[in-house]
């Protein structure tokens, strides 16, 4: 027979038990109490703008908060970084990730001796992905990604592609060369479209490429598609193979552009969970369907925070390596 002690015990036990989701709901329920920032790395009109803002106004939609985005260019992210690093961890500071993210400490050391984005940052959301496109002028000899690096072989340091210097395509055309043993030549263009442009009219001869913007092109004829370094093959283009598919490159990982959020280290929980929810949530609505799916072809995510960050550190160590082979790191 139990004594009243235990009794006692064993009745609080229940209680305690029965209330803990309680009181976590009533945690979540009660943030933010009020407007959370979103900083973004880059001035207004952007991709990023374009996307939080249409976030942050299907997340008030959903939940009855407020939201601001604030912008923070300059350094090729870094100031945003270094600012959003300082803020308190409380939950009302989010900071919009993309490929610059594990970029930029990849290459420039002196920015990763300033700001470790293991230790600085709490992921919460890969939001959404898509896969890069092998895409070459069709005026190449190659109409597939075999027959590409055959010819690529054939002809050393004929060959040359569109890619801003230090950034995802420019790293992953380098470990391509790494790992094949292919010598070509890197162009730099200030963005996707600007080298979009200039495969189109055989300035160079071939570029990694979005699908959003790529599509039209590859639809029209005027761009053709070997390849995705994605995880998979895209829905819109089923029909073409990811590059261990083809056979040629077989142990070359696969590699996504993302878009995430994260938040400074030290985040409660709390907050955590509830953004990853609601993100996870608005980043799936018709809304954002149009602009992320059908305008530039990313699928929505909305991923753990466990996952992301599995993610980020498996992308920053990716590019400090390739960036080190490759003699494209500056003190």
């Amino acid at each position: 027979m139990l004594s009243k002690t235990t009794r006692r015990g064993l009745v609080a036990g229940i209680a305690g038990a029965v209330l803990a989701p309680a009181v976590l709901r009533a945690e979540s329920d009660s943030y933010p109490e009020r407007p959370v920032r979103f900083i973004i790395p880059s001035a207004p009109g952007g991709s990023p703008d374009i996307l939080t803002r249409l976030l942050v106004d299907r997340m008030a939609k959903n939940t009855g908060r407020q939201f601001v985005v604030d912008y923070r260019p300059g350094g090729g992210t870094s100031v945003a970084s270094l600012y959003v690093s300082r803020q308190p961890a409380d939950g009302y500071t989010i900071y919009y990730t993309g490929p610059s993210f594990t970029v930029t400490p990849a290459v420039n050391r002196h920015f990763a001796r300033s700001l470790d984005i293991r230790a600085a940052f709490a992921p919460v959301t890969m939001a959404a992905a898509a896969p890069f496109l092998v895409v070459v002028n069709p005026s190449l000899p190659a109409r597939s990604f075999a027959e590409l690096i055959a010819w690529l072989r054939a002809n050393p340091g004929l060959a040359n592609y569109a890619a801003n210097a230090a950034t995802t395509p420019h790293l992953l055309m380098e470990q391509l060369r790494q790992q094949l043993g292919l010598d070509y030549t890197a162009v730099g263009f200030g963005g996707e479209a600007e080298g979009i442009q200039a495969v189109l009219t055989g300035r160079v001869h071939m570029m990694l490429a979005i699908i959003g913007p790529a599509k039209p092109h590859i639809d029209s004829g005027t761009l053709r598609v070997l390849a995705t370094i994605g995880s998979k093959r895209h829905r819109a283009l089923p029909e073409v193979p990811t590059i261990p598919e083809t056979g040629v490159a077989p142990q070359f990982e696969p590699a996504d552009i993302w878009l995430g959020y994260v938040a400074p280290a030290g985040t409660p929980d709390t907050a955590i969970r509830w953004l990853q929810r609601e993100i996870s949530r608005a980043v799936r609505h018709p809304d954002l369907h149009a602009v992320l799916v059908e305008q530039q072809g990313f699928e929505p995510v909305g991923s753990d925070p466990e996952a992301f960050r599995a993610a980020i550190l498996r992308d920053l160590n990716r590019y400090s390596q390739v960036a080190a082979t490759a003699g494209l790191q500056t003190n």
